[in-house]
């Protein structure tokens, strides 16, 4: 007897294709009956594989009245188990969609690539281990990367106040925050306690006062701006342990 028709697609997906990418919005797909959704199977069973899972979130703003509350809260879900492991991308526009494909992809070409020979010989735990290491590591680049855009590009518009600046740094510290459990179990001790020093720093900015003067508004976007400097360079460290493949725990 044959298996049910829509599993038997799943493996053939899993056997034909070599990456999945999703891309989404406000919804999730349709209840198969055996999952809530047959878009979450697919890609779960894509994922018990081992081949690489790219997902993407749409930032971009939509109607209340237009979303369905059922799907957006199996989306919502969704979205929070699979940031914690490090496999998710917001984006904001097509452009910004295109390129951050692009890129990924071509990271991924390159480090199967650039995969040693004797990769195949270790113990498979080991090397699933330091994948998903490598993920979550370079979720937490994108992150600090897509938010220093939006902070530059907020801080360039001249606001007259801060109220978006500090929607901005409490988006980013929820994000770094829902990551804390697993960086902290990858990230050195010194990284760990830098992070930790500045999200102070933004709880700080969050309960930043405007007062009648110029003065407070370039002092809060100046002190922001040492936020994501601080930011970028742990990036920047995090970048070349991954490439490099030397990061490691004190």
């Amino acid at each position: 007897m044959s298996g049910h028709p829509k599993a038997e697609l799943n493996l053939q997906i899993v056997k034909e294709c070599d990456i999945l990418i999703g891309a989404f919005w406000t919804s999730i797909g349709t209840d198969t009956g055996f999952a809530e959704s047959r878009t979450i199977e697919e890609i779960k069973e894509f994922q018990k594989s081992g081949k690489p899972v790219m997902i993407y979130f749409s930032s971009t703003p939509v109607a209340p009245g237009s979303v369905d509350l059922k799907q957006y809260g199996l989306l919502m879900k969704f979205m929070d188990d699979f940031l914690k492991q490090g496999l998710v991308e917001r984006y904001d526009s097509i452009l910004d969609f295109q390129e951050k494909v692009r890129r990924q992809i071509a990271q991924k070409i390159m480090k199967i690539r650039k995969m040693p020979e004797d990769e195949t010989s270790r113990d498979p735990n080991e090397a699933a281990k330091k994948k998903l290491n490598d993920m979550i590591s370079q979720k937490f680049c994108d992150l600090i990367e897509k938010y220093t855009s939006d902070w530059t590009r907020e801080r360039n518009s001249k606001p007259t106040n801060f109220d978006d600046g500090k929607l901005i740094l409490k988006n980013l510290k929820k994000e770094i925050l829902s990551l804390s459990v697993s960086l902290s179990q990858i990230f050195s001790k010194d990284i760990i306690k830098n992070i930790a020093v500045i999200i102070a720093k933004m709880e700080d900015l969050q309960k930043y006062r405007l007062y009648f003067d110029p003065k407070s508004i370039r002092d809060f976007w100046k002190m922001g701006d040492g936020v994501f400097a601080s930011l970028n360079s742990i990036a920047g460290k995090v970048r070349e342990d991954i490439h490099g493949n030397i990061c490691s725990k004190d």
